[in-house]
């Protein structure tokens, strides 16, 4: 027989907050005037949370006579209470709250480290409090974007952000987000407003709104034209300073060329004067298109339909490599709105360093490891993200071998399919995404070449890419793209890329398969 006196022990526990007896801490909430000390007890306090069991340490806590003292300027007594009592006798009582003051609770129980009330808090707001959440979208997001244990309240806001952007853009306190939670938003690959029916130009607008509300609160927004506000040049430098971290993420190249006058124009000091050009080329000359439009603007390019297992590229570089395997030149700008892939992408394998500059899978990329993942594929695309020794710049760069890689062989070792693919040698090449320049085969009898029996060489005119074992206990990629060339239709050449030798700090192999309707 089992005897249950919880609640008894309960009942004691709240006595215990009620008197303070035996207390030996006293926490010290709020400013004046909204200033209260409570008594409690160490023991408790540390048994219950993790940030007590710290804060109470020799190291944290001072002692005014047998208590130890523990200030909180930052909480409020209201909201302290309910916590202290939650930490006593197990209860909080969220009917009675405001809502502004449910999300005081959330931040007070984050920061004192009681992780397992914040999921039903969140939970209890999304069923109960659903109606309020929807008019104070600003209020919640700029608070649970700040907290990573508030992933509830983030889904649901992540949900409004792909799927009704219209929502997000029409609510009344839209102009009351946090900047760096705006940036997070606008710079989402899958925040797109064209996919749902939003003009480009109408979230420019809202930004200029935005930015307009932060520098003095004034929400009204021209009809016609942003310098019919008259702003004074340090108003309109503020004005500037505040867009300027958006201006990458807006694809300008969707707004037509009437409001590009009126809502772009005016800005023109927030691009490089070679963008502005290009943009102002864009708009003047539809049709043609420059570099510095595509290398620029890098957000919100449908990949729905596209995808790639990689850690060195987006998926909306997919089309513009495509497009150069079926050897049409064209641009990034004028291949982003191509969801139709006629590839599949399959990686074989990776490696390189990761973020903190260590080692990690396949360090090297060593002739074993490249024959295992290369042997018998067919046509493979090596992605690169390679840097300078002494340089933290980084450039992404790769190579496509429309071949096996065991096409060095003698005629006399090849099968008759390998045979017939000889004549593919010159849609072989090597790119650099940054600026979007590649280099064709010049020469396809020294295009791959078993090198010193060692190793390979993948070249369009020199030696170009090396993978061999002498290189394994170094840099494991030898790449040297600064000699190659390539040459436009006025004959000039323009390098490829500026670095002369480089090491591969990320590096991806996939096998290329074209896709059967």
């Amino acid at each position: 027989m089992s005897l249950d006196f919880s609640k008894n022990v309960v009942k004691d526990y709240a006595k215990l907050l009620s008197t303070g007896d035996y207390s030996d801490v006293i926490i010290q909430i709020g400013e004046y005037p909204d200033y209260k000390e409570y008594q409690a007890h160490s023991l408790i306090l540390r048994t219950r949370s993790s940030y007590f069991e710290t804060s109470l340490s020799t190291t944290w806590s001072k002692n005014v006579g047998e208590n130890m003292i523990i200030s909180k300027p930052n909480f409020k007594p209201k909201i302290f209470e309910i916590i202290l009592k939650y930490i006593y006798v197990g209860k909080i009582f969220l009917e009675d709250l405001k809502n502004t003051e449910i999300f005081d609770l959330l931040i007070s129980c984050d920061e004192l480290c009681l992780q397992e009330v914040m999921d039903p808090i969140q939970d209890y707001i999304l069923t109960k409090r659903c109606a309020w959440l929807e008019k104070n979208l600003a209020f919640v997001y700029n608070i649970s974007f700040k907290l990573s244990t508030l992933r509830k309240l983030q889904t649901y806001w992540n949900v409004i952000t792909c799927h009704n952007p219209d929502v997000l853009l029409n609510s009344s306190d839209f102009f009351r987000l946090d900047q760096e939670v705006l940036l997070h938003i606008v710079r989402r690959e899958d925040f797109d407003v064209e996919e749902l029916g939003i003009e480009e130009i109408e979230l420019w607008k809202k930004l200029i709104h935005w930015a307009i509300f932060r520098i003095s609160n004034n929400k009204k927004i021209p009809c016609k034209d942003i310098s019919e506000l008259g702003f004074e040049p340090d108003e309109f430098s503020d004005l500037c300073t505040k867009l300027d971290q958006f201006v990458k993420y807006i694809n300008f190249y969707r707004i037509n060329a009437g409001d590009f006058y009126h809502w772009v124009k005016p800005f023109k000091i927030l691009f490089s004067e070679d963008l502005y050009e290009d943009l102002l080329h864009f708009h003047l000359s539809p049709g043609t298109h420059r570099g510095a439009l595509a290398q620029y603007f890098s957000r919100r390019f449908k990949t729905k339909n596209i995808s790639i297992d990689s850690i060195i590229v987006r998926p909306y570089y997919l089309p513009l490599i495509c497009t150069w395997i079926r050897k049409e030149e064209t641009s990034f700008i004028k291949t982003q709105t191509n969801t139709h892939i006629l590839y599949d992408f399959k990686l074989l394998s990776r490696g390189g360093l990761n973020e903190e500059g260590k080692a990690c899978m396949n360090p090297n990329l060593d002739l074993k490891t490249f024959l295992n993942a290369t042997k018998c594929k067919g046509p493979t695309l090596i992605l690169m993200e390679i840097n300078h020794w002494d340089e933290d710049d980084y450039t992404v760069c790769g190579v496509y071998n429309p071949l096996d890689w065991c096409s060095h062989l003698p005629s006399s070792s090849l099968t008759n399919e390998e045979k017939s693919c000889r004549g593919k040698m010159y849609d072989g090449f090597i790119f650099n995404l940054d600026n979007e320049k590649i280099c064709r085969v010049q020469d396809p009898r020294k295009r791959i070449t078993k090198k010193y029996q060692v190793g390979y060489n993948f070249s369009v005119g020199t030696e170009d890419l090396n993978v061999n074992e002498e290189m394994c206990s170094s840099s494991a990629l030898s790449i040297n793209l600064g000699y190659i060339q390539i040459t436009n239709v006025d004959s000039e050449k323009e390098t490829i890329i500026k670095l002369n030798i480089s090491r591969a700090v990320r590096w991806e192999i996939f096998q290329v398969i074209e896709k059967v309707d």
